[in-house]
């Protein structure tokens, strides 16, 4: 925007010079101005990117703000589900818009109670198979049956309130950890609320809560307080789930931070909030997998290993050769 600018004044001061409608100064000092606005020229634009991402930020509010409203249905009895149900995915098919399919034909059946693991390379498709599960993404075909119910034939708000899902993306709300906490669980008392973070590797008397919560439950957490430890937030919000307990629960990347010296806190952290639901688990680290009930391997949108993990390597496939690099790597 800015070069067509200098360069539409470069282009109209030389005939206007040349017809004697301007001195070479005047059309000098013009030339000089445009240059000068470079910097406002630059700012509108960063403002107007800022300004489509706030209208975007807002429209997504807007959006979880209407779900109530618009999902539920009136004097509709909603079907229950087990503290374990079984998840079954079948013959899925998705596409975004206007590009080509991600997941081909994909059906698997989700054993209640137990913790599957998805491995494969960047772009297999792990990470949008988790989130049509969570309900995020509707499929281009196919279904998803939770406990016997299509999750196509219920309000998102049913979906939210037993599949959840837990990203490497942890937001923090601005207030107390114990505010933070009671979102997850609202009537929660103090003891309630200490037993989680216990669970996921938080208690008392350890250097990590005396690093960076040392007013416990009334530390200040989230925007415009001290930033805490990125493992730390993983970890609160580990607890947010375990003090939730949905049936269903989604981790995608849910211990980035556990490539660091943290990483054995996050992963027994993960494992306790694991326990006693149906879990499905994209693994980015193959030492998720490896404890995990069940391991799929995709590839280009399909599965095409599944076992667990003594017979995948006894298979001498992609996981066994993919596990060991890793296990290589690590050493």
């Amino acid at each position: 925007a800015f070069g067509f600018l200098l360069l539409g004044s470069l282009v109209m001061s030389m005939p206007m010079v040349s017809a004697d409608w301007l001195s070479v100064g005047e059309a000098a000092t013009a030339v000089l101005l445009v240059m000068r606005l470079e910097m406002h020229v630059f700012t509108l634009l960063f403002s107007a990117g800022d300004i489509q991402h706030a209208l975007t930020a807002l429209g997504r509010a807007v959006a979880l703000g209407k779900i109530a409203d618009d999902d539920i249905v009136a004097d509709t009895e909603l079907p229950t589900v087990k503290p374990q149900p079984t998840v079954e995915i079948k013959s899925l098919d998705y596409a975004y818009p206007g590009g080509a399919h991600v997941l081909s034909d994909v059906s698997v059946t989700l054993k209640a109670g137990t913790t599957t693991a998805l491995v494969g390379t960047s772009g297999a498709g792990k990470s949008t198979l988790a989130a049509l599960v969570a309900g995020l993404q509707y499929p281009t075909a196919g279904k998803i049956v939770v406990d016997g119910t299509d999750t196509a034939t219920v309000p998102n708000v049913w979906i939210s309130q037993h599949v959840a899902l837990i990203t490497q993306d942890v937001h923090l709300f601005s207030g107390t950890l114990r505010n933070d906490l009671l979102l997850a669980k609202p009537d929660a008392s103090d003891n309630e609320l200490l037993t989680a973070l216990s669970t996921v590797g938080l208690r008392h008397g350890t250097p990590a809560w005396d690093r960076w919560l040392p007013k416990g439950l009334n530390t200040e957490i989230g925007a415009g307080n001290p930033e805490v430890g990125a493992e730390v937030a993983q970890q609160i919000s580990l607890a947010r789930m375990f003090l939730r307990q949905p049936p269903v629960l989604i981790m995608d990347e849910a211990t980035s931070e556990a490539g660091s010296e943290h990483a054995e806190a996050l992963e027994s952290a993960a494992r306790a909030v694991a326990r006693g639901r149906t879990t499905l688990v994209v693994a980015h680290r193959l030492d998720q997998a490896r404890v995990a009930d069940r391991i799929l391997v995709m590839e280009a949108g399909e599965i095409i290993e599944d076992g667990d993990h003594e017979s995948l390597i006894a298979l001498g496939g992609h996981y066994a050769r993919a596990y060991a690099q890793w296990e290589h790597g690590t050493r």
